[in-house]
């Protein structure tokens, strides 16, 4: 009786067998993984730079100068929150409280937020506001030129009406604009020309943006409320509660 010869079965290719699709699987959830971190920091980044900060909610707990409410300045506590170059309004001798803002007058949520917190300046007397500068120059080519005006507006104690006029007219911000600005609020325009021309407050307002980042600001607008750091802007009810519980303390 003849042997038959049984032929050898064909091998399975590596990625049908047990091993390969197990491999398979890892590397798809690995690499699942890797696009959503990667995406995760690229809109976390475009975030930041635009001014808009994630959504604190810690504002909704019981409030106080130390920890709740928001972050605490740390590692910058030697700087001082609120020089006397700064513009301010308010408050009068013993304000109850201090906010002190770091601003953007590109930034469209420096913008989104001014109509909320300038009704506030004209409301809390006893509360002193302080504007300080933050322009983020690598995406707002003009916030730079627009805080250096606004100091030559301050120099003619117009700086309020003057900044005002820059969130309503946000859109264009070219110098021409600018000088038109000023001159609608009341300055003597030859001067606000020359101080202007000649960059008199370029290295304040460079002074103004590294206090911020020592302090940790790393968008626009960021808040200091009685030391405490609120990021991004804040609405209307949130200013109400903050406000509220500052008064109980």
């Amino acid at each position: 009786m003849q042997d038959i010869i049984t032929a050898p079965l064909p091998k399975r290719p590596w990625y049908k067998r047990t091993w390969g699709v197990i491999t398979i699987f890892v590397l798809s959830v690995m690499a699942l993984f890797i696009i959503w971190l990667t995406w995760t920091v690229y809109v976390d980044v475009q975030l930041i730079k635009s001014g808009k900060m994630k959504p604190l909610s810690a504002y909704q707990g019981d409030f106080s100068t130390s920890t709740s409410g928001g972050t605490g300045i740390g590692a910058g506590a030697n700087i001082e929150l609120a020089p006397k170059t700064s513009p301010s309004r308010g408050g009068g001798d013993k304000p109850a409280f201090t906010v002190v803002e770091f601003g953007d007058f590109q930034c469209p949520y420096t913008g989104k937020e001014f109509p909320i917190i300038r009704p506030l300046m004209e409301t809390l007397l006893n509360v002193k506001f302080v504007y300080r500068d933050f322009p983020l120059t690598d995406i707002h080519p003009d916030a730079m030129r627009a805080a250096e005006a606004s100091h030559c507006a301050q120099e003619q104690d117009k700086f309020w009406a003057f900044h005002d006029q820059v969130f309503l007219n946000q859109s264009d911000l070219s110098e021409n604009a600018l000088i038109g600005y000023a001159t609608a609020v009341g300055v003597d325009t030859d001067k606000f020309k020359s101080c202007l021309t000649t960059e008199k407050y370029k290295m304040q307002v460079m002074r103004d943006h590294q206090d911020g980042v020592v302090l940790g600001v790393r968008g626009t607008p960021t808040f200091f409320i009685e030391g405490v750091k609120f990021e991004g802007a804040l609405p209307a009810d949130a200013w109400q509660t903050i406000i509220d519980r500052l008064h109980a303390l």
